[in-house]
């Protein structure tokens, strides 16, 4: 028990009310569903909305950024703490794959299940209520505090480069979109495709299914493959088609792409099959597979010269995980995270020394914040006076909003040890894990903003 638990026990039902509502609207970002005002359409746009009465219900002033951003504050002035979070959801895809409705609150055995109760509409609510109890308590507030939802942290992230293009960096501030205890770096991100063209073959591939959600390696792919003439194929491949049409199918573990090293990758097994089998094949596929097989399959870069490891931040990741087809070409997209010692344009050069064709489609810088700043020595020892665990700072290869901050960092609201199937079928969040990391908050934005 701390000085939070009665606190926290007194608004646990509201919390729990409040979160249903958030996780009931699918505010998947979508800009090309904008309209004036609402840049990322009307699901964000109704998210902001629940989001500015709740927090007006609880005492804050809102502060509306084009419909970019929201921002509940209490008390002005330019030297404030931040806290940042966004209302977007990535899609709940597969949903036969779902065990309960994913945009409605469910509680199963203490555990809530729903579209955004982790990432990020709980961790986000929460930090709210935390303020409010710091009221309650009594507490003198020696600096302002924002928090600040953004409505395309799943996309393009142009909620916050509005934001800060007309809003003063916090002093220091925390994404609750991450991991306890700490997250001080993130790795670099860049994302590449690779065209490869097509050619005439004995086997035409007609379609190619298996990439359902972005930054996924997939759990399985498939090729749907013709043949004209099928007298000169193999008797065993002969078998595989009907009327002409054959399906090949590979099946894997899917993983995040930032992860490599949890998935089992079945592009490595269709690329083994289509190499087997080239004489069928178009040579262009299978100059791409052969490429995949040659150079991308040690997860951390190893196979194409890009490997690096460094102390506080780890290894470099590559992750191929999307093939495509369009009318006169074949492509594959790679994922990549690199910590800092590795530049990004070194990167790039040797990855075009294998992949020619090689075009750069997304580009985040990473962040590392040192373990001694004041930022993470306060928000260590609220973790420890909570937890009684010491705080070790840890690397991760996900991407949170600490990266637009110049001092700030990630911070909870996932503990180690369990799954929240983030971007998966059944996310989900022990509602112990939820108070828990309350709790946390209170004692950190104490120390940030009382102390």
């Amino acid at each position: 028990m701390s000085k939070y638990s009665a606190y926290i026990d007194k608004y646990k039902n509201e919390i729990l009310k409040d979160l249903d509502t958030l996780v009931s609207i699918p505010s998947v970002s979508n800009e090309d569903k904008a309209t004036l005002g609402m840049p990322f359409g009307q699901e964000v746009a109704d998210a902001f909305s629940v989001f500015e009465e709740i927090a007006r219900r609880l005492g804050f002033e809102i502060e509306t950024d084009d419909g970019y951003a929201i921002s509940a504050n209490y008390l002005n002035g330019e030297d404030y703490i931040g806290i940042l979070g966004h209302l977007d959801v990535v899609g709940a895809q597969n949903i036969n794959d779902w065990d309960y409705e994913p945009y409605k609150l469910t509680i199963k055995d203490n555990i809530l299940y729903g579209r955004g109760v982790n990432d990020d509409k709980g961790p986000l609510l929460i930090n709210l209520y935390a303020i409010r109890i710091l009221r309650d308590m009594g507490c003198s507030f020696n600096r302002p505090v924002k928090v600040i939802a953004g409505g395309a942290e799943e996309t393009t992230w142009n909620c916050m480069k509005h934001y800060f293009s007309t809003h003063k960096q916090p002093i220091m501030a925390y994404s609750p979109d991450g991991n306890f205890p700490i997250v001080n770096g993130e790795k670099g991100i860049l994302t590449f495709e690779a065209t490869y063209p097509k050619k005439d073959s004995v086997f035409q591939i007609v379609d190619i299914h298996g990439y359902e959600q972005d930054y996924m390696i997939p759990g399985y792919i498939e090729i749907v493959v013709h043949c004209d003439n099928l007298q000169n194929v193999d008797e065993q491949l002969q078998h595989k088609f009907k009327d002409g049409n054959a399906i090949f199918a590979f099946h894997g573990k899917s993983a995040l792409t930032r992860n490599p090293q949890r998935a089992e990758n079945p592009l490595f097994e269709l690329a083994k099959f289509v190499i087997e089998n080239s004489i069928y094949f178009d040579a262009g596929f299978v100059s791409l597979l052969t490429d995949v097989s040659n150079y991308l399959k040690d997860p951390y870069g190893k196979d194409c010269n890009i490997f690096y490891e460094d102390i506080d931040m780890g290894k470099t990741s590559i992750a191929p995980y999307m093939l495509t087809m369009q009318e006169n070409t074949y492509a594959i997209r790679m994922d990549l995270r690199y910590p800092k010692g590795i530049k990004p344009e070194y990167i790039e050069d040797k990855l075009k020394q294998l992949f020619p064709t090689l075009q750069k489609l997304r580009e985040k810088r990473l962040l590392y914040v040192p373990k001694e700043s004041e930022l993470i020595n306060k928000l260590s020892q609220a973790y420890f006076n909570i937890t009684k665990e010491v705080a070790e700072p840890l690397t991760k290869g996900g991407a949170s909003y600490a990266r637009v901050l110049d001092h700030g960092i990630a911070f909870g609201a996932t503990f180690d040890g369990y799954d929240t199937k983030c971007h998966q079928p059944n996310e989900s969040m022990p509602l112990n894990d939820l108070l828990k990391a309350l709790e946390i908050y209170c004692e950190s934005i104490y120390l940030l903003a009382c102390e």
